[in-house]
C-alpha cells in the first residue's frame, strides 16, 4: 500500500487528535472508581485500557525518537507500507466499530494489577507526545527509520507503519474504554 507520506502523517495526527478529544471529554472527569470499574470479571477498565496504551507508549515514543534523531534519511513524497507493518497496522484497525479479538502480551496486559493516579493524564501527555512525534516525521524518510517491535526486537517496522499501527492501536482501546464506560 503506498500513501503520500504528508496525507499519511496528517491524518494519523488527526485521529490522535481526536483520541484527545474522546479522553478528555469522556474519561477526564471521572472518579476512580468509574475508571477501574469492570463491565465483566473479565474484561479491562477504562483505567486498564489507557494504561496498555501508556505501556506501549512507553517503549515506542523513546524508541521512535531516538531513532529519528538518529537518522539522517530527508523525507521522501511518498511512502510504500512493508509487508508486516501493512498486517500490523490492519489487525489493529477498528473497522465500522468492530475490531478483532486478540491476546495482549503479559508484560503489557494490565488486568488487576495497580493503576497509577492521574492515568487519564498520562494517556493525553503520551497521546500528545505522538502528535510531536508525528510533526517531527515530517522531515525523515518513512521508510528507512526502522523501529524494532516489542514482541519480537529482530523484527523492524517502517516507522509510517510503526505509527499506523500505534495509532490504530490506540484507537482500538479508546473505542473498548468507551464502551466499558457505556456498560
Amino acid at each position: 500500500m503506498t500513501f503520500s507520506s504528508n496525507d499519511l502523517l496528517a491524518d494519523l495526527k488527526n485521529k490522535t487528535e481526536e483520541l484527545i478529544e474522546i479522553a478528555e471529554k469522556n474519561f477526564s472527569r471521572l472518579s476512580p472508581e468509574v475508571l477501574n470499574k469492570r463491565p465483566a470479571p473479565e474484561k479491562w477498565s477504562i483505567a486498564e485500557c489507557l494504561e496498555h496504551l501508556n505501556r506501549y507508549a512507553e517503549y515506542y515514543h523513546d524508541m521512535i525518537d531516538r531513532k529519528m534523531k538518529a537518522s539522517s534519511h530527508m523525507a521522501k513524497p511518498k511512502f510504500r507500507s512493508g509487508i508486516f507493518g501493512n498486517y500490523f497496522s490492519n489487525i489493529m484497525e477498528v473497522k465500522n466499530g468492530k475490531m478483532k479479538k486478540m491476546h495482549s502480551p503479559k508484560d503489557k496486559n494490565p488486568i488487576h494489577s495497580e493503576i497509577p493516579e492521574g492515568i487519564v493524564d498520562r494517556f493525553l501527555e503520551q497521546q500528545r507526545k505522538m502528535i510531536t512525534l508525528i510533526d517531527r516525521a515530517k522531515s525523515k524518510n518513512l521508510a528507512k527509520v526502522r523501529i524494532p517491535i516489542t514482541i519480537a526486537p529482530w523484527l523492524k517496522l517502517k516507522l509510517g507503519d510503526t505509527f499506523r499501527f500505534s495509532v490504530n492501536h490506540n484507537e482500538r482501546h479508546v473505542l473498548q474504554a468507551f464502551n466499558a464506560l457505556k456498560n
